[in-house]
């Protein structure tokens, strides 16, 4: 998975596995699956809204000089 678009896909499909599921143990399992899938999904928004943070910060050019550097990396995906 690598944009959001696709996350949006995976959230879908585990919804409709919820939804298609029959049996007490398929619900129990779909619901475990898609509580999962939720908290793996809140942190890719969070980090993709951290992300947007640093272009606007560095896009309106509201840091030091030496902070640069380490946006960028957070833009990039390489956090130190």
């Amino acid at each position: 998975m690598s944009s959001l678009k696709d996350l949006n896909a995976v959230l879908f499909n585990q919804l409709y596995a919820l939804n298609d599921a029959k049996t007490d143990k398929q619900i129990e399992t779909e619901t475990r699956r898609a509580k999962a899938v939720c908290g793996i999904a809140q942190q890719i928004v969070q980090s993709t809204s951290l992300q947007l943070e640093a272009i606007k910060v560095i896009s309106k050019g509201e840091y030091y000089s030496d902070q640069r550097g380490q946006l960028k990396g957070i833009v990039d995906g390489k956090q130190e």
